[in-house]
């Protein structure tokens, strides 16, 4: 689903306030094209690159490719108009459907199946959400060949940073694996890269919501972002650093050995709280040259 999302995210959040119908249903386009060339890949792996057989997880597999990158589109719509409020209502929603489900599921001995079924009752939810909000909202149309190809330029000079962040987060997890790291291990550095991401995950927020702001204003606000989302997320960094094995011992003791991970893993997220919002401001600068580089 990462792959096929492409950069879409900046040039939505970038002009969904002023161009909201037209960009709307350019990317939905652009997004439903992608997906249709994908799918072939996604039955391909799963039923071929395994040594244990998955081959029951197929059609889940292509219905969260399809809802999870529809939802991707219409939430990043939504935010691009400034709707956050509207956002974090139906994500509170979806995560309490997507936990219910996950645990009556698994309870009943469903399993990976269980837990997969989860998130595509989650990603269905925010999908047909977020849609019936749009649609008050929106007419879905779409731009002429001009604007097609100018939102595509936009979401492919964009592409290179979010693979790169893709690789660092989520391979890093297959990378041990096929190192033969024992499975304990690996969950370990899982945790303990989790509680990186998300405190990082309050400056992509703010480098996020900066753009939509400054095209409203017609001025680039990455400078106040730079400086809020670095005040805001110093305070964890540093306790991170500070005690380590406390904060990875709140989650269970298995996981204080973990320290030094958690340590080395602390010191990526302020340089990545100022790339992402370095990314922003290229975006809203219109700097292309400079996003292909940086990803």
């Amino acid at each position: 689903t990462t792959l096929t999302q492409l950069g879409l995210e900046y040039p939505l959040l970038k002009k969904s306030n002023a161009e909201g119908s037209k960009i709307l249903g350019t990317s939905l386009l652009i997004e439903s094209s992608v997906i249709a060339l994908s799918i072939p890949f996604v039955i391909i792996a799963v039923n071929t690159l395994y040594a244990e057989s998955i081959e029951q997880f197929t059609l889940v597999s292509i219905l969260l490719l399809i809802t999870i990158s529809l939802e991707f589109i219409l939430r990043f719509v939504l935010l691009g108009i400034s709707n956050s409020k509207t956002v974090l209502i139906i994500d509170l929603i979806g995560l309490g459907i997507k936990f219910t489900t996950g645990l009556v599921l698994v309870h009943l001995s469903v399993e990976a199946m269980g837990i997969l079924l989860a998130y595509l009752f989650e990603g269905f939810f925010i999908t047909i959400a977020s849609f019936l909000v749009l649609k008050k909202k929106f007419k879905i149309r779409i731009g002429n060949r001009r604007y097609f190809k100018n939102i595509l330029r936009d979401a492919l000079v964009n592409t290179p940073a979010k693979w790169s962040k893709t690789i660092i987060v989520i391979l890093s997890i297959v990378l041990l694996a096929l190192m033969n790291i024992s499975a304990s291990d690996v969950g370990v550095f899982y945790i303990s890269m989790i509680i990186t991401v998300v405190v990082g995950g309050i400056a992509s927020s703010m480098a996020y919501m900066v753009l939509p702001a400054s095209s409203t204003l017609k001025r680039d606000l990455s400078s106040s972002s730079i400086r809020i989302s670095l005040s805001l997320t110093a305070p964890f960094v540093v306790a991170l650093l500070v005690v380590p094995k406390s904060i990875l011992s709140l989650i269970g003791q298995e996981y204080a050995s973990a320290e030094t991970v958690l340590t080395v893993l602390a010191l990526s997220i302020i340089p990545a709280a100022i790339t992402v919002n370095m990314i922003s401001m290229l975006n809203n600068l219109g700097r292309s040259k400079m996003l292909i580089i940086i990803g």
